[in-house]
C-alpha cells in the first residue's frame, strides 16, 4: 500500500525524502523494501523517543559498580544524561 502511494504520488514522495534527510537515514527503504523486522525496531520506527543502548546502559552501572564509593560528580553527571535524554 505504502509502496502504491509512493509510485503515484509525488507529494507522498517527497514527504519520504524529507523524512530521510530529517532522520539521517533512509526509513523510505525500510519500510518500502524491508525486511519488516528492520523496521519493527523502535529505534526506527520511534527514532525521536529517547532510549539508552544496551552499552550505555552497562556504562553506566559500571560507572556505580561500587556504589559505597561514587563520587557525587559521577552521579550528578548521570542524572544530567537522563535529564537531557528524557526532557526533564
Amino acid at each position: 500500500m505504502g509502496e502504491e502511494f509512493y509510485n503515484n504520488y509525488e507529494l507522498v514522495k517527497k514527504i519520504f525524502k524529507l523524512a530521510d534527510e530529517r532522520l539521517g537515514f533512509s526509513i523510505s527503504k525500510i519500510i518500502l523494501e524491508g525486511p519488516e523486522d528492520k523496521l519493527q525496531l523502535t529505534k526506527n520506527t520511534q527514532p525521536g523517543s529517547p532510549y539508552y543502548t544496551n552499552s550505555e546502559v552497562n556504562s553506566m552501572l559500571a560507572d556505580i559498580d561500587d556504589f559505597w564509593t561514587v563520587t557525587p560528580a559521577t552521579l550528578e553527571s548521570m542524572a544530567s544524561s537522563i535529564e537531557s535524554r528524557f526532557g526533564f
